[in-house]
């Protein structure tokens, strides 16, 4: 759960061929660097979120944005416009190495509460 992508590549490189995927997290935006390190080990700075893909880290953006102009501290309000899942799909082989990564980015279709 580092903070940088530079945290997460380092680890990422650090860990090669003793992994099969070091998967980032904490950005809440699925990155577009996965790929395979040293043929044994996948990688991605950040794996995304499931929430909604026109938002704020999740948040309503007029509010976000608000709060970054002005500095004064306010609720952020969740946003539910065009759901998303986000992830990666690692496949990994009979060794434990990693042998793709893939992307994911599937659109949610709400249903009713309760259902």
């Amino acid at each position: 759960h580092a903070s940088t992508t530079a945290e997460k590549q380092a680890m990422a490189h650090h860990l090669v061929g003793k992994v099969s995927g070091v998967i980032g997290t904490h950005s809440k935006v699925l990155t577009g660097d996965a790929t395979l390190l040293g043929g044994a080990t996948a990688m991605v700075t950040d794996n995304g979120r499931c929430g909604s893909s026109q938002s704020v880290g999740g948040f309503l953006p007029q509010v976000e944005i608000k709060r970054f102009i002005t500095q004064i501290p306010s609720r952020s309000e969740d946003s539910s416009t065009k759901l998303q899942l986000q992830g990666v799909i690692v496949d990994v082989d009979e060794e434990g190495k990693a042998q793709a990564i893939t992307l994911v980015r599937e659109p949610i279709t709400a249903t009713e509460k309760g259902a």
